[in-house]
């Protein structure tokens, strides 16, 4: 489980109602243990997009992003969870936690969650 006393999120994350539900659906998650010290800044809703779309966004949110600063990424195209992978390992960004949730038994599609640190 999250411990959510490491977490804390841009205030103005609560009120995108995307991001509220897809937080909700991670931190829900039993198989989550997240410890970082970080504030998460901004929130990239990927889902539905193929790739390289949520990855191209991702990089945006970056330059935005502060140093030691997060940024929450949900995408449903398998290929972005690679991608991204692959981005953060190059560009030296630091993947906290990269998790696939299916949401409910009534949808076939799994969401890909990932959470990257700036830290140059």
């Amino acid at each position: 489980m999250i411990d959510s006393s490491q977490i804390t999120l841009n205030p103005a994350l609560l009120s995108d109602d995307a991001f509220c539900q897809d937080w909700g659906l991670f931190r829900s998650g039993e198989h989550n243990d997240l410890h970082i010290d970080a504030q998460i800044e901004h929130y990239v809703d990927g889902k539905g997009l193929a790739c390289p779309m949520p990855l191209l966004k991702l990089k945006m949110a970056l330059k935005k992003t502060a140093l030691g600063h997060a940024v929450y990424v949900t995408a449903t195209d398998p290929n972005s969870k690679r991608d991204i992978a692959a981005f953060c390992q190059h560009a030296g960004y630091i993947l906290v936690q990269h998790t696939s949730i299916t949401p409910s038994e009534n949808t076939t599609d799994t969401i890909f969650h990932s959470i990257i640190t700036k830290s140059c």
